[in-house]
């Protein structure tokens, strides 16, 4: 039987229902099974007859840094040769955005920075964050925010308790209004809970998923084994985090290793504007269609920025 005629919109609700078959056991890891994935047909209609290739379909940062590693040449020449290459545009973007960060000089050559970033199974931006948090003995709050952006808000926003919720995260976030501070005083209440034994209790409190909490713990043991490896942390974690307690050298840091993609607030008597190095004024707006909120709480949905022109 077509399983797209059983799929019509009316017989669906609004988002795609997956069905698992087979599923015994521990979850389904013991005996494999089937997964079937029911679409509305103009959903179904609308899908690419095969997908993409990974190579037109991912970042190429780090392919960039492969690339280089095996001194094979030019960036964009090697790529080139490739079955279906990415448009030379998009490589050049790419070459530019890593030489615009410190890890490709003026002739593609890796720098020392970029030999780093090379063994680092990380965004270019966040590798080069946790190695400036390194490097400026500040390590282990600039290591919570770096794996927190790599894997997924620990902070839950149940749709009962919305505002409850976004309450308890803006205590998190204290007067800096700053979601990366809230990251790191949520772990590290959540390591002391830990210590104490209350660590569900605390996460019940304050929204938390002890999941991702415990993803993110684990996740920062495997960099503090790949940076000592690197020789870029000392044998002794006070010496690492010397400067921890200094949060204005911990916010330049952030804004290092997020640049160029940042923006100054420029506050007037009654609003206030933003402003990037290479776009002059921007304006706020939530993707999807959402309310932004500029201070006390978080912006809700997803934010971006866009130019403005004229």
């Amino acid at each position: 039987m077509d399983i797209t005629s059983i799929c019509s919109p009316s017989k669906l609700p609004f988002y795609p229902l997956t069905l698992l078959v087979k599923r015994r056991g521990r979850a389904g890891r013991v005996l494999p099974g089937e997964c079937f994935h029911l679409y509305p047909r103009c959903v179904y209609d609308a899908f690419s007859e095969y997908q993409l290739p990974e190579l037109l379909r991912t970042p190429l940062n780090s392919l960039c840094f492969q690339i280089k590693s095996l001194e094979v040449g030019s960036i964009g020449e090697f790529l080139s040769a490739a079955l279906q290459p990415p448009e030379p545009l998009v490589v050049q973007n790419d070459v530019d955005f890593l030489k615009m960060i410190g890890a490709l000089d003026e002739i593609e050559n890796l720098t020392h920075l970029g030999k780093y970033l090379a063994i680092l199974p990380l965004d270019p931006k966040l590798g080069k964050m946790l190695i400036m948090g390194a490097f400026f003995r500040c390590f282990d709050p600039i290591l919570t925010i770096v794996v927190g952006l790599s894997v997924r808000d620990p902070f839950l926003l149940p749709q009962e308790k919305k505002d409850q919720a976004s309450t308890t995260k803006s205590r998190f976030s204290a007067k800096d209004y700053s979601d990366h501070m809230a990251l790191v005083r949520a772990y590290e209440g959540w390591k002391e809970a830990e210590r104490e034994g209350s660590a569900y209790e605390y996460c019940w409190r304050n929204f938390l998923s002890a999941q991702t909490l415990k993803a993110i713990h684990s996740l920062r043991n495997q960099f503090i084994h790949i940076l000592k490896d690197a020789q870029l942390l000392e044998t002794k974690s006070g010496i690492n985090n010397r400067l921890s307690h200094n949060q204005s050298l911990v916010r330049a840091i952030i804004c290092s290793g997020l640049f160029p993609g940042i923006a100054s607030v420029v506050h007037r008597e009654t609003s206030m504007s933003f402003k990037t190095m290479d776009d002059g004024q921007v304006l706020l707006y939530a993707v999807g269609g959402g309310e932004v909120q500029y201070h006390g709480e978080v912006a809700r949905l997803k934010v971006a920025m866009k130019i403005v022109k004229g």
